[in-house]
């Protein structure tokens, strides 16, 4: 029988084509899928070996990456096979020029490819074909088709039918490879962090609880990272520095930390990580270690960015329970990070004590909302008090938690919560509502009315329309904006500055009076005062120490009262207690006192009576 080759060839080629498209449909793994069609093109030509070899990048070595192979063969999958400078030179550039296939015969007269002949004679190859793989007309590798069975030579139907074979090879092996490329891609985007590289939350999650729990031999623990005045630095020099500062960041507490496991950028500035803990906690080495790579860090950042002022607060936690869940443990570590980042200091360790204010603070937080919808929160009022009449010319308005067994909570406990959560925002707003109806009722039946100030938290002012909505409520109301009076401290100043500003003078020129609360606290004080008009400056009760005033003491006091005076401001002095320290604020010219002395916080009946008396 005979049969026209050239048929033979289109033939196989039409079957190794539809053979292609079958496993391209049906394989989902690139390896496996490669692997068939080269078994395919062996068994079809009784070849002995057929070998994929890529030019690696930046690298002056190929490396076998898929190969095809009888059982007689001794596989070379991931070997290397470096070659020179000469050689890229002249042989890279014959693969770029060439027809895309050299046969045994030409590959002898290359010096360059002495190697490939080398490495086949050793392997006890008697002849080969090597075809170029391209992409976009670049050389990036080659297909090495490789007989052991005493035949010298291909025909030229054979080369024709290997040459055909392998153009579909290149290309099945490219389309595979940018779907893999594709598929790595749509993973980095969805698992990972697109500015530092690490895993996102829910990644991270999974494998950190995967590790702890299934680890019986090593203990961990979880670190929660945060970059203070990162903000500032954003708005400072811009946010590509910023996300240069985040990979900068990770790159720096992966090579300080050699027990370094996984880690998450959870959003903006905040890092978690989980580390091994490689010998017995003690609680201040792991402090100096952390101080010692958030310090480092501070001073790599402030060498490439001099006017920097970020620095790094850590939380930690042991990992010492394996029942308790990972989202636990990230709790922890963040309470120990507020913890540290509110006493200003670098690392806190999370403890027993922190567990039962967090239990604290989730109970709180959870029957927020349904205690301002029963009216469980209320305010009282403390007198404000002229000193020169002795009469109540206003209030404070201060509120108050009624629980429904009777109990009440007071603000230190549950108001550095809410404006951990934002709940404060509604809480104030509930706050000032209350206090207009309080004033309506009053003005409706007659009686006598003094201006009752109330707080306004920092979390306002991170809206741009706190100032419109409180015009709107006293509108509703009816009310005067001068029975108002809005009191700001000064961190509200130092951390959204231009907005807090704005806000005060919509305040001002709208008519309601704004007050700098505790005046004395902090260390921009009077930089304030230059920039800002406010109508009345409150002197933190810290002043007041004792009875027994120092002569410095006397000093600094009387000056702030004078120089608020010159200003156009009233003085208010806080914490008065004693007759002695009335005494010493009336020699010294103050306006106005809040005080134990004169009234602690009252309901607003009790405090009626005040004003009348």
């Amino acid at each position: 029988m005979t049969y026209n080759k050239d048929v033979l060839v289109t033939q196989f080629t039409l079957e190794l084509s539809s053979y292609a498209l079958d496993i391209m449909s049906g394989v989902n793994d690139v390896s496996e899928a490669i692997s068939l069609l080269l078994k395919k093109v062996g068994e079809k030509f009784s070849l002995s070996h057929i070998t994929v070899l890529e030019k690696q990048r930046n690298l002056p070595c190929f490396m076998a990456t898929y190969e095809w192979y009888t059982s007689d063969i001794e596989p070379m999958r991931n070997h290397i096979f470096s070659f020179s400078e000469e050689q890229k030179n002249i042989f890279f550039k014959r693969m770029d020029q060439s027809e895309e296939i050299f046969t045994y015969e030409e590959l002898k007269g290359f010096k360059e490819a002495k190697k490939m002949i080398s490495s086949l004679k050793q392997n006890k190859g008697d002849n080969m074909i090597l075809c170029a793989l391209k992409q976009n007309n670049n050389f990036i590798g080659f297909i090495n088709f490789e007989t052991r069975n005493k035949i010298e030579s291909f025909s030229p139907e054979e080369i024709s039918a290997f040459l055909q074979t392998k153009r579909i090879l290149e290309n099945f092996f490219l389309v595979c490879r940018a779907n893999q490329e594709a598929q790595k891609r749509i993973e980095q985007v969805t698992l990972y962090d697109p500015i530092t590289g690490l895993m996102k939350y829910d990644s991270f999650l999974e494998q950190a609880e995967f590790i702890y729990k299934n680890d019986s031999n090593n203990q961990y623990i979880m670190f929660y990272e945060d970059i203070n005045n990162f903000k500032y630095f954003n708005e400072t020099y811009g946010y590509a520095a910023g996300d240069e500062v985040l990979r900068l960041f990770k790159q720096h507490f992966m090579s300080y930390s050699s027990s370094y496991i996984i880690g998450c950028r959870i959003f903006s500035d905040y890092f978690i990580g989980m580390t091994i803990l490689k010998e017995p906690l003690i609680e201040r080495k792991l402090i100096q270690e952390l101080q010692m790579i958030n310090y480092s860090f501070q001073k790599k950042i402030q060498s490439i960015y001099p006017e920097s002022s970020i620095h790094i607060v850590s939380g930690v936690v042991l990992i010492d329970n394996k029942n308790l869940d990972i989202q636990t443990y990230i709790d922890n570590a963040n309470q120990a990070r507020k913890i540290a980042k509110f006493n200003r200091t670098i690392c806190v360790i999370f403890n027993k004590d922190m567990e039962a204010e967090r239990k604290k603070y989730y109970r709180i937080t959870s029957t927020a909302e349904e205690a301002l919808k029963n009216d469980e929160f209320y305010f009282e009022l403390q007198p404000k008090i002229d000193l020169k009449t002795k009469r109540t010319v206003g209030a404070e308005a201060l509120v108050r938690w009624s629980r429904p067994d009777g109990t009440v909570v007071y603000p230190n406990e549950f108001v550095p919560i809410f404006e951990q959560n934002g709940f404060i925002t509604k809480l104030d707003f509930y706050v000032y509502d209350k206090v207009c109806e309080y004033l309506l009722h009053r003005m409706k039946h007659g009686k006598e009315v003094v201006p009752i100030s109330v707080n306004v938290s920092r979390a306002h002012l991170k809206q741009d329309n706190f100032a419109k909505k409180v015009i709107c409520l006293v509108e509703q109301h009816r009310i005067a904006p001068e029975y108002l009076e809005f009191e700001l401290t000064e961190n509200i100043f130092l951390e959204n500055s231009e907005q807090a500003k704005e806000t005060l003078i919509e305040l001002k020129n709208y008519g309601f009076k704004v007050s700098m609360d505790d005046f004395g606290s902090g260390y921009s004080s009077l930089n304030l005062l230059m920039n800002l008009e406010f109508d009345i400056l409150k002197l933190d009760k810290d002043f007041l120490t004792d009875n027994i005033i120092s002569k410095k003491e006397e000093v600094v006091i009387k000056s702030i009262i004078r120089m608020a005076k010159l200003m156009n401001m009233t003085v208010l002095c806080e914490g008065v207690e004693t007759k002695e320290q009335v005494a010493f604020l009336e020699r010294m010219d103050c306006d106005m006192v809040q005080g134990y002395y004169f009234g602690r916080p009252m309901r607003t009946e009790a405090f009626e009576e005040c004003i009348c008396s």
